[in-house]
Formats: structure tokens, sequence, C-alpha cells
């Protein structure tokens, strides 16, 4: 802009001045075509300090020119509008180039006004609107306390010098606010602001203050929206207790700060909350927020270190959105409420310990993880899901403990871990209420221990815990894959073949599964066993102490499809205890099954109409109660007979048919025998003798029977007196040539009377 000198005259004015003054006291824009006056020439004409006169209703209006020194406006009243445009202000060493401090201004336009100062306003009174369009401050623009009726412009603007950018602190805007594509260095202040409708920064560049803040809306009040779009803040976003009675829009936002970020706790706000595709190198702080309408979280990048978002106790009315997003650092949602669905589809999640961690989370709808890749742990104790839990697809790992930790959850759309759920860490539902089951086919679940190649046991931990009897062994935290002891669960449904098996120690002691889908032969798979990977195999193993359910689907272990439709009778109870027996572990008692999952498998099957395979069930039963006794205690020993001779009532043909094969060996013996008497009937007493049936009575004159001697010996109880008088003769010539010793009297000590 060029500037060229002017004589002064002698009312103390240039000629440029006197122009400016007349046009401006006729109502009509004064433009200085580029010749500068004096700065403090238009601050005594609007103060009424100027004997040609004051400004009317048209204001003062000064265009295309320079002003040398300090604008001052502060005390001033004007009626009519202040209105600059293509100015240059050059205020020399003062700092303040424009000074409107408890000025009562009816409408203030700054558009492409350059100064080399700052603008001071702190306190004004504006009736119409402030803009400030296109203009240019080399220090800060400070309208702390200030009030405008109408709206604040400041678009396309550059504001501050690196300390203070604006200070627009505890102002009252009758309208809205707009920073849309201005730059500031040094902060934008707003905290105590109330706004009558939206603050809009799209596209705005906003420097931090030397306190490491960007934009601070601490305690502000939004009458209408809150627009940050594509906005970039090098430096933290405050606003605590921040109400926004509209919505509030960050798209494409981008914030970098250090152990900052976006820090909003107790934010409210009336719609939504979208803060979609945005950079945030930092944390986003939403503890105690409420909001009218959803949280939307979509496809953002969150770098925040240790936790990534922060929003305890909030309260969202519809949905919580973060699907595709990545979140470096932890998730905190403890104690939220959700009104709609909690969705993390696709999403990155990268947590130091935990990546997702909302104890006591509430939602009114569904919780999607599906195809996400978490590395930490996703942490939902003691939560209330009214809709579903699906982690279909979904990557989880963890360096140790648990993948998904779930205990004392209540879901109501049941817990889907279907085709493509992989985890490193177990999945733990401890006390859970799931009322749509727990669905695990197609999932692969692996320990942490099996994962490292550790054998069972070796990594301690606080335990899973196995009642008596389970034969776990020591089970550590580290061994188990799959937990939900105690937990209640309408339909339990397990990975389809026992390749498929979870790989690590299942716990499912104390669960109640109304329906259980198991369609393994074995667990451990035998397989893998036969082909060495023993890490694999022997830490695979389920626990069955207290396990209930009410019906069990395909109780042969074979799949739908391959399932006959009348399997063979018997077919069931073998697989289920051969099943029972692979989960019993290793070790001493790995013959031991637990009585009760025995006793209520029998009951299972029985209702289920399998009767054959229940009584199978009882017979094993009975055999696992026996080898509970003492190895040669007399019940013991009872209890076998009873099974090698019945099978527990069960074939008592078997003891028939082994008492006729005795009766016809005996038979036979006592046949031969007695063809070795020299006379017929045994009388001549070479092979038999007879004795009298008691002292001082005769011996009776009968003939030997073998036939009635060994129906006599082999059932006493029904003896017909056949045998009662026939003894054998001790020198008949087998007997006498081999000393057969008298066990009674060898015990006793006389072994010179041991032979028969």
């Amino acid at each position: 802009m060029q500037q060229r000198s002017q004589a002064v005259t002698d009312t103390g004015l240039t000629a440029t001045e006197q122009r400016m003054i007349a046009a401006i006291l006729a109502g009509r824009e004064a433009d200085l075509a580029g010749e500068a006056v004096r700065a403090p020439v238009v601050s005594a004409l609007a103060s009424g300090l100027r004997p040609e006169g004051t400004p009317g209703a048209a204001g003062i209006r000064v265009s295309n020119g320079v002003l040398e020194g300090r604008l001052d406006f502060g005390h001033a009243r004007l009626s009519g509008p202040l209105i600059l445009t293509a100015l240059d202000l050059r205020c020399g060493d003062d700092v303040t180039a424009l000074d409107l401090s408890y000025a009562r201004l009816s409408d203030v336009v700054l558009d492409r006004v350059s100064a080399s100062g700052g603008l001071v306003g702190e306190k004004a009174y504006v009736a119409g609107t402030l803009e400030l369009r296109q203009c240019t401050f080399s220090h800060s623009v400070r309208l702390a306390h200030a009030r405008c009726d109408a709206d604040l412009v400041l678009t396309g603007c550059r504001i501050g010098d690196g300390a203070i950018g604006f200070d627009g602190s505890h102002m009252r805007i009758g309208g809205g606010l707009d920073l849309t594509q201005s730059e500031i260095s040094g902060g934008c202040v707003l905290a105590g602001a109330s706004l009558g409708q939206s603050l809009v920064a799209r596209e705005a560049s906003v420097a931090a203050s030397e306190a490491g803040i960007a934009l601070d809306l601490d305690g502000g009040r939004i009458g209408g929206d809150l627009i940050l779009d594509g906005s970039r803040m090098d430096g933290s976003i405050v606003g605590a207790d921040l109400k926004v009675s509209g919505r509030l829009a960050a798209h494409r936002v981008s914030v970098t700060a250090v152990g900052g970020g976006l820090l909003t706790s107790g934010l409210t706000v009336g719609g939504d909350a979208e803060i979609d595709d945005a950079v945030i190198k930092g944390r986003v702080c939403l503890d105690g927020a409420s909001l009218g309408g959803r949280l939307s979280l979509q496809r953002c990048l969150v770098d925040g270190g240790d936790i990534a978002v922060s929003a305890a106790d909030l309260n969202v009315a519809t949905d919580w959105l973060m699907a595709g997003g990545k979140f470096v650092g932890q998730i905190r949602g403890p104690r939220a409420h959700i009104g709609g669905d909690l969705r993390l589809a696709r999403a990155k999640m990268f947590g130091s310990e935990a990546a997702f961690n909302a104890t006591g989370l509430v939602v009114e709808g569904g919780c999607d993880f599906a195809r996400a890749t978490i590395v930490g742990v996703v942490a939902c104790d003691r939560g209330q899901i009214a809709g579903a839990v699906t982690f279909d697809g979904a990557l989880i790992k963890v360096e140790r403990g648990a993948a998904v930790q779930a205990c004392g959850i209540n879901v109501s759309g049941g817990f889907h871990c279907g085709a493509g759920f992989q985890t490193i860490g177990a999945v733990r539902l401890d006390h859970a209420v799931v009322t749509g089951g727990v669905l695990l086919g197609g999932a692969h679940l692996k320990s942490v221990a099996t994962a490292r190649g550790l054998a069972p046991g070796s990594v301690r931990g606080s335990g899973a815990g196995a009642g008596p009897g389970s034969g776990a062994g020591v089970v550590g935290d580290e061994d188990v894959v799959l937990s939900l002891a105690g937990a209640r669960v309408d339909r339990l449904v397990m990975p389809e073949g026992a390749e498929k098996r979870p790989k690590g120690v299942v716990v499912l002691a104390g669960t109640h599964a109304a329906v259980f889908e198991d369609f393994a032969e074995t667990w451990p798979d035998q397989a893998r066993q036969r082909e060495g990977r023993a890490a694999e195999g022997l830490a695979s193993r389920v626990i069955l102490d207290g396990f209930r359910y009410g019906r069990f689907t395909h109780p042969d272990g074979d799949g739908e499809g391959r399932r006959t439709p009348q399997p063979k009778a018997g077919r069931v109870a073998e697989r289920r205890l051969t099943w029972l027996r692979a989960c019993a572990g290793t070790g001493p008692s790995a013959r031991l099954i637990p009585l009760d999952d025995l006793r209520y498998l029998a009951e299972r099957l029985t209702a289920q109409g399998l009767e054959q395979d229940a009584a199978l069930v009882a017979l094993e039963w009975r055999r696992q109660r026996r080898r509970r006794r003492p190895r040669f205690s007399a019940r013991r020993m009872a209890s076998w007979l009873v099974d090698v001779t019945t099978v527990y009532g069960r074939k008592p043909g078997r003891a028939l048919l082994g008492l006729g094969l005795a009766f016809v060996l005996f038979t036979g013996l006592w046949s031969w025998a007695a063809n070795q008497c020299a006379d017929i009937g045994c009388r001549d007493q070479s092979v038999f003798r007879q004795v009298p049936a008691s002292p001082g009575k005769a011996v009776p004159d009968v003939t030997f029977h073998p036939l009635s001697h060994a129906f006599d010996r082999l059932l006493p109880p029904l003896a017909m007196g056949a045998a009662g008088n026939w003894r054998a003769n001790i020198g008949f010539r087998p007997l006498a040539r081999y000393r057969v010793p008298n066990i009674p009297l060898f015990v006793a000590g006389e072994t010179d009377k041991a032979k028969l």
C-alpha cells in the first residue's frame, strides 16, 4: 500500500485527515486511497473530542489506507457501526493496535485489516455483530468478559504471537462464534464463555499456548453446535463441564498433544458427538460425559500412550461407535451406560495390559467386536448387555492371563465367538449369565502356556480351581483357555471335532447349561498326542466338577449331518466315557472320573431316551466307586467279585454259566476219580472213604455218585446229602505223591501236620 506524505494545515490536520473527517461526518465511507492518517484523529472523532462534531448513525467507515499509532476506542460510544476495510494499523512500539475496552458499539466490522499489534476489547459491549474477516494481528486478540449480542466472526484471520492467541474467556455472545479457517498462535481461550448459538471452527489451525492448550472450553455454554471439522490443534482441547445444546462434530480433526489430547470430562452434549476420521496424538477423556445422541469415534487414530479413551461413568443415549478405529492405549469405560450398541468391529486396539476395560458396563443393545484386532485384555466384569456380544473373526492376544475377562457378566442375546475368532489367552466367563448361549463353533482358542509351548502347571498363577477328583493337577492362570465356572448359560456349543478343541484347560466346574452341544469323541485330541505334540495334548483337558446340562445334543460325538439316525446301543456311552476319561487328565488319579459327573451323565442320557447307554454309565459309576476304596478291603473285593460274576446284575447269565462250567468240571474230575476205585460205588474206600455224619453213628451203606457229589459241593444250600459222608482218601496215589500244604495248620506252626 502506497503512502504519501501530507502537509499539516492550520487546523493541525492533513488534507487526507480533513477529507476523512468530512466523509465520516457526512455519513459516507472514508476512502484513504492508500494514504496514511493518524489513528488518534479517528479515536478523537469517535470520542467526541474533535470540534468538527461526532459521527452519526452511519458510524465510522474507513478503508484503503494506513492508520499510524494506536487506534483507541476505549470507553467510546458509537451509535453507528465501526467498519474498517483494507487498512494497515501501524502502532509502532505499542503492542495494542486497536483498543475497544469498555466501549459501547453498535457493530464492528474489520475486513482485511493488518495490524502490527493486537486487539484489546475487554468488557466491551457490541450491540450487533463483531466481525474480523481475513485480518492479521501480530499480537493477541483479547475480548475477555466482553459482550456481543449477535455473532462473533473471526474467519480467515491470523492472530497471536505464540503466548496468547485469542482470549474470549467469560464472553457473552448472543449469536454464534465462527473461527473458520483462522490461524491462532498461542491458543484459543473460551473458558466460561456463553454462546447463544453454535461455535464453528472448520479448517481452523490453533497452536498451543505456553500451558499446552490449543482450545480451552472449560465451563463453557454453547447454545447450538460445536463444529471442529477439519481443524488442526497443536495442543490439547479442554472442555471440563462444557455444555453443548446441539451436537459436537469433529470430523477429520487433528490434535497433537503429548500428555494431553481431547480432555472433556463432564461434557454434556444434547445431540450426537461425532469425532470420525480424527487423528489424536493424545488421549480422549470423556469421564462423566452425558450425550443425548450417539458417540462416534469411527476410523479414528488415537495414540494416547497408556490410555487412549477414558470414559468412566459415560452416559450415551444411543450408540457408541468405534468401528474401524485404531487405538494405542487402553479404552476405559467403567460404569458407562450405553443406550444403544457398542461397536468396535474392525477396530485395532493396542493396550499395555488391558486394551478394553469396562467393568460394570451397561449396554442396552449389543457389543460388536467382529474382525477386531486386539492386543491386551478385553475386560467387562459385572457388565449388563441386553443384546448379543459378538467376537466373530476377532483376534485377541495377551502376554499372560485372560484375553476376554467377563466374570459375572449378564448377557441377554448370547456370546458369539464364531468362525475366525482367535485368542492367545483365556476366555473367562466365570459366574456369567448368558441367556442366548455361548457359541464357540469355529473358534480357535489357545492358552498362554500352550502358545509358549510350556507344560501345564509350569507357569504359576492364582489357579483356575478344580474340584476333588477332577484329576486336574496344578492348574495356573496361564494354562486356562476357557472358564465358565459357576456360569449359567442357555446353550453351550463347543467346537466341532477334537482337532478344533481349545488348546488349554477348559473349566466347566459348576456350570449349568440348558443345552450342551459337543461333537468331539475325546478331549484332548488323541491324534495330536500320537503325533507327539505334547504341549498341546497334555494341556488340553476339561474340568467338569459340578457341570450340569439339561440336554446333551449329539451325545455320541458326531456332528450335524454325520450322526446316524439310530446309533448302536452303547456307542454313546462308550464315547462319552472315553471323553470323560480324557478329561480326567494325567497322573495318579487319571483313571478316576468324578462320580457326580457320571451320575449326572446317566440321568441326562436316561432323559433323552438312551436307557442302555445310561445303564453303561451307571455301571462305570459303580466301578469308579469301587476304585476309590482301599485296595484289599473286603468291600472292594466283594464288589470286584460281583462285577466279574454278574457285572453288577446286568448279566446274571454269566454267573449261571460259570456255575455250570464248574459243575461240569468237578463232575468230570470226580467221575475220573470214581473210575479209579476197585469197587463200583467206591465201597472199597481206596479213593473216597466214608465217615459217619456224627460221632457214634454208623456209616451209611451208600454208593458214591459223582453228579450228586458235585451238586452238593457247589450248592451247599441245596445239598441233597450225597456228599455229607464222603471224604477224599489222602492215601490215594495222586494225593500221596504230592505234598499239599494244609494252610490253617501251617499258619498255626504245626509243620509236621502240613500234609492233607
